[in-house]
């Protein structure tokens, strides 16, 4: 259950408290004000090119999965190329494996870039940045004039986007697990 008024999905909590987990989710707004271009190893990459990435990511955050559920979890992936146009964005260790990525959605001028992940041994090296700014490039050269995020209202990326030039919009309250 969603409710996208903030004071209607605040009230609501008092009623649903204990039935199930409630998340306050922001729609962030960029200020359009492009950062610097470059200064990173930033680069489009095919769904075979991710997977892996994705099922070591699956296999350290779901330890208790089996193999094909972390399989099955990281190709739900190959369905968002269906009706949306997204680029999986990331940047390759010397290895060559996929150690930061993120998907931007463009449509009709309007772009979203979401599921930033960074992996934890790489953190502070400016990878993240790296990300949000060539997809911030990418998408404006693709049209786009207005750009969002998604984010949990609570969670400490909220202060990073922030820095990063995104500005908290609305918010909506969302309960899960409500018998």
């Amino acid at each position: 259950m969603q409710f996208e008024r903030d004071e209607v999905g605040a009230a609501a909590a008092v009623e649903f408290a204990g039935y199930g987990v409630h998340e306050r989710v922001l729609t962030m707004v960029h200020s359009g004000v492009l950062p610097p271009e470059g200064g990173g190893r930033v680069e489009a990459l095919s769904v075979a090119e991710l997977v892996p990435s994705l099922v070591a990511d699956w296999r350290l955050g779901e330890p208790g999965r089996t193999d094909e559920q972390v399989r099955q979890l990281a190709e739900r992936i190959t369905l968002y190329e269906r009706g949306a146009d997204v680029t999986f964005l990331g940047v390759r260790d010397d290895n060559g494996d996929v150690i930061a990525r993120g998907e931007l959605y463009v449509a009709d001028g309007v772009a979203q870039f979401e599921d930033v992940i960074v992996r934890a041994e790489h953190r502070g090296k400016g990878l993240g940045k790296q990300l949000f700014s060539a997809a911030l490039h990418r998408s404006a050269a693709a049209g786009a004039d207005v750009w969002f995020l998604i984010a949990d209202d609570d969670d400490w990326p909220r202060g990073w986007y922030e820095r990063l030039g995104y500005r908290a919009g609305p918010v909506m309250h969302v309960y899960q697990g409500m018998a």
